[in-house]
């Protein structure tokens, strides 16, 4: 049965599913009036999840001038927040493992079946890349570990903004690999290998920053940093 919304968590779910997915640029500003026709929803609920947007670091509220969607983090950063996933979360599936339940573990089977369904096609390698989110975040959560799975959320919606900005779509031709180290995840849970787990989500880990250094593009940051240089701004009404 469908979890029931109110109506700002479907305004914020439209919202950070926009942005994640490049739909609204870096820089685009966020109008209520424009988005309340846009997602048909009261104006009052986007500007509820326009706060929790700028909450979550997805966008900026200029003072006197409005609320924008942010800038990607730069490749060095990334880079940082990579190994500082690589050392929290094996750790953190190790600890989740000795609490998943059988439903869980379904779950997490389905949405590594929902990417493989993706794999050949191009089109959908964003919708992928935020299924691959909520599989990483259905499998630290059990872990009880509440303020840090909040902050690999951060993460990983970061990392979501930086792929459909600033890398090329070739990045698409890995998601084979990423869905096999899904399954190797899987196998370890299924046969309770603490050690292994921690050992398959390192080596996805490392096979996400390895497919952003290749697909990195020089160009489209420089347009980014064009852009930011030049007090560029989409506006969502233009």
């Amino acid at each position: 049965m469908a979890r029931y919304m109110t109506m700002t968590e479907m305004a914020l779910e439209g919202l950070r599913k926009s942005i994640l997915q490049g739909e609204l640029k870096p820089g685009t500003q966020l109008v209520p009036a424009k988005l309340e026709t846009e997602l048909s929803l009261s104006r009052e609920a986007i500007r509820d999840a326009i706060r929790q947007i700028v909450g979550y670091g997805l966008a900026e509220t200029i003072t006197n001038k409005g609320t924008y969607v942010a800038q990607p983090l730069t490749l060095a950063e990334l880079e940082v927040i990579f190994e500082l996933r690589l050392r929290a979360e094996p750790t953190i599936a190790a600890a989740a493992l000795k609490n998943l339940t059988n439903d869980q573990v379904k779950e997490l089977s389905h949405l590594t079946t929902q990417m493989e369904t993706l794999s050949d096609a191009r089109e959908d390698f964003a919708e992928h890349f935020i299924l691959n989110r909520e599989f990483h975040l259905n499998l630290y959560r059990p872990a009880g570990w509440n303020h840090l799975h909040r902050v690999v959320a951060l993460w990983l919606d970061q990392i979501l903004i930086f792929r459909s900005c600033l890398c090329r779509r070739e990045m698409y031709r890995d998601l084979s690999k990423f869905n096999k180290d899904h399954r190797n995840i899987l196998k370890a849970i299924a046969n309770k290998d603490a050690g292994n787990l921690k050992a398959s989500v390192k080596s996805n880990l490392e096979s996400g920053i390895e497919n952003i250094r290749h697909n990195y593009s020089v160009e489209l940051q420089q347009q980014i940093d064009s852009n930011v240089k030049t007090g560029s701004r989409e506006m969502t009404y233009a």
